[in-house]
């Protein structure tokens, strides 16, 4: 059976590094085959950190949608 971890709208910008390390944390321990993130995971000037820092931890993929949030800034 396949894992999937779906996220939707995490807005990352809004926590701090203990929160981000948080949501990190539990995606992890979910041990998913996948993670699918839709939309609004920061804004622009600092989603691509996010998913390299998401890419970086996770042994698995990573796909995603992007919302208008991420494209605000």
């Amino acid at each position: 059976m396949i894992r999937v971890a779906w996220a939707t709208d995490v807005h990352l910008e809004f926590l701090d590094e203990a929160g981000r390390g948080t949501f990190y944390d539990q995606l992890l321990n979910a041990a998913p085959d996948f993670v699918v993130l839709s939309g609004d995971i920061g804004t622009a000037n600092n989603v691509e950190g996010f998913l390299a820092s998401l890419d970086r931890l996770l042994a698995c993929r990573v796909l995603f949608v992007l919302g208008n949030h991420d494209f605000y800034n």
